[in-house]
């Protein structure tokens, strides 16, 4: 049984509209808390949420059987306050057992120091939340955004700026010897821990696969100019994977003679099938001297999703993880973004952004701009079906046309506004997305989009408590 949230207050609960935040505050805790105030006061916001959260989390589960489960109120603050604040779960539990404001947000009574959250809970229920329902709500984020923006008089046509960044997912530094390794020790600790028979002495066979991964990273070969001294630590090279793949082979050999029971076969199926493409690409590398290309390697087996990104910038050779579009509105309000898997590009991103957000706030753009990155010819076509206004500045050499076009005073202004999409990326790495802490490739789509609701909200935040100061100083004149 879970409610959205409990109507009725309890003795000594604060209702959250009653709730007052520090005006001189500069932690982003209560600028978001203020935001998320606003969207549990304006009615439509918060009629639309309910219904999104009602509708769609859990599936198909009945919202009024079973025993008493969180809030789904609580979940959405919780979880939103986890990426805007860049926590992990450990931080997020002792907040909500003792921040005050925070758990009048949450309808438990200042006096009630028994409800208390335990971790696993927490992740159980925050996991819960998928990609459509906070792309959903950040919709409606935004809509209130406006809203306010429009009751202060402020401009709500949509003017918008579009950029692309790397959101790095929690791997290490990839190398052919380590995730070799790291194949084998989960194969040994699934069947270990499986009680699985003839795995007794797992412990001992990890420290095998340890042992040997540590010699062959150890060995080096010589920088002599002595062709003797350098043949020698070629060889001794050899001799430390050699002794590598020994030891991978009777490990594997282990695994194909034992019986697997079906709730493990697929984990070691899978670890088993990256250990055998490893250990081939090492015997081709150290024994063959080939050069594996590009498209062969694989940069994780826990998150293979991840791809080794080179943006050229300066101090970054290269990145892992995803890049990430975002269209950003005049206002500082993230509108949409679309996470770019496998081999996709800016170019072929442009689009299909535009498009959605044009679908998804029902209003063609009042103008978007582009950096060179997202330049082709099909999309300075295809772009001005969806923007009155397009900046795509054009790659390489101009003609006569095109630089006459870019040195048009509109075009050049909008060129100076769009660096501010910086701001944002910047905004966004610091508040949860400057490394993905969430497994597998649904948990990488959650927490970017957790990120995009909460920075949102945090957005509303700061413009409403930038009013409430003004106010305040008006009152105290």
């Amino acid at each position: 049984m879970r409610h959205v949230i409990d109507p009725q207050l309890k003795l000594g609960e604060v209702e959250i509209s009653d709730l007052e935040f520090d005006l001189t505050a500069r932690d982003e805790i209560p600028h978001l808390l203020r935001g998320l105030q606003r969207l549990y006061c304006d009615d439509l916001a918060r009629f639309q949420i309910f219904r999104i959260l009602t509708e769609n989390f859990g599936g198909d589960t009945a919202h009024d059987k079973g025993r008493p489960g969180m809030d789904l109120w609580s979940i959405f603050v919780l979880a939103v306050l986890r990426t805007s604040c860049n926590i992990d779960y450990d931080k997020l539990k002792d907040l909500a057992d003792n921040h005050i404001t925070l758990r009048g947000f949450l309808g438990i009574p200042v006096s009630d120091v028994s409800v208390q959250f335990a971790r696993s809970t927490l992740g159980e229920n925050l996991s819960k939340l998928t990609p459509a329902i906070l792309d959903q709500i950040n919709v409606e984020v935004v809509k209130a955004g406006h809203c306010f923006l429009d009751e202060e008089g402020e401009s709500t046509t949509l003017e918008c700026r579009v950029d692309s960044f790397v959101v790095e997912t929690d791997v290490e530094y990839p190398t052919d010897t380590g995730l070799f390794a790291d194949s084998l020790r989960k194969m040994v600790e699934i069947l270990g821990r499986a009680q699985m028979p003839g795995w007794r002495q797992w412990q001992y066979h990890l420290q095998q696969v340890h042992t040997a991964k540590r010699r062959a990273q150890k060995a080096r070969s010589s920088r002599s100019r002595d062709p003797a001294q350098r043949e020698k630590g070629e060889q001794r090279v050899r001799d430390a994977y050699q002794d590598f793949i020994h030891t991978a082979g009777l490990i594997l050999l282990k695994v194909d003679e034992t019986q697997l029971c079906p709730t493990i076969a697929p984990q070691i199926a899978y670890y088993r099938g990256h250990a055998m493409a490893l250990g081939l690409q090492i015997e081709r590398r150290v024994f063959q001297g080939e050069k594996i290309p590009h498209e062969e390697k694989v940069f994780s087996i826990f998150e293979p999703y991840t791809r080794w990104i080179q943006k050229g910038k300066a101090g970054v050779p290269f990145e892992l993880g995803l890049p990430v579009s975002i269209i950003e509105d005049q206002h500082r309000f993230i509108l949409h973004h679309r996470i770019m898997l496998d081999t996709e590009t800016d170019i072929q991103a442009a689009v299909p952004l535009v498009r959605d957000t044009t679908l998804l706030y029902a209003q063609t753009l009042e103008s978007c701009s582009f950096d060179r990155g997202y330049y082709s010819p099909a999309n300075a076509t295809d772009l001005p079906d969806y923007a009155k206004a397009v900046v795509l500045p054009k790659k390489g050499k101009l003609s006569a046309a095109s630089r006459a076009m870019e040195n048009e005073p509109d075009f050049k202004a909008a060129r100076r506004r769009h660096s501010q999409v910086e701001s944002a990326i910047a905004a966004l790495e610091n508040h949860g997305l400057d490394r993905v802490l969430d497994h597998g490739l649904d948990g990488f789509r959650r927490y970017v989009s957790l990120a995009i609701v909460g920075r949102n909200a945090l957005r509303l935040g700061q413009l409403l408590m930038a009013k409430d100061r003004e106010q305040a100083k008006k009152q105290a004149a």
